[in-house]
C-alpha cells in the first residue's frame, strides 16, 4: 500500500473532539457517535475537555442580557459575578 511505503512522512489528520473522553465514551454507550482512530488510517484524535456546550450557551446568553440592560447597581453586581465564569469558558476555548 502507498501509505505503508511512505511511512511516517505522511502527515497525520488531526480530529478534534470538543467533548471530554468520558463524555465521548458515554455518548457511544448510548448509541451516539464518536470517532475512532482504528476507522481512519493515519489519524490522531484529541479531546478538548470543554464544558457542556449548553452551559456555555447559557452563560453567554446571560452575559448578553446583562450587557443590554441599563446599568444599575444590581446589574453591575451580577455582571461582576458572571464575568469570571465567562472568562473561564473563553480561556478553555483558546
Amino acid at each position: 500500500m502507498e501509505a505503508d511505503r511512505i511511512g511516517s512522512s505522511v502527515p497525520k489528520v488531526l480530529i478534534v473532539d470538543a467533548r471530554s473522553y468520558a463524555a465521548a465514551v458515554g455518548n457511544r454507550a448510548r448509541g451516539g457517535g464518536v470517532e475512532c482512530e482504528e476507522y481512519y488510517p493515519n489519524t490522531e484524535i484529541v479531546f478538548m475537555n470543554l464544558a457542556n456546550i449548553h452551559g456555555v450557551r447559557k452563560s453567554f446568553q446571560a452575559l448578553r442580557t446583562l450587557l443590554n440592560t441599563p446599568p444599575t447597581e444590581q446589574v453591575r453586581t451580577n455582571l461582576f459575578r458572571l464575568i469570571p465564569a465567562c472568562l473561564m469558558y473563553v480561556r478553555m476555548y483558546l
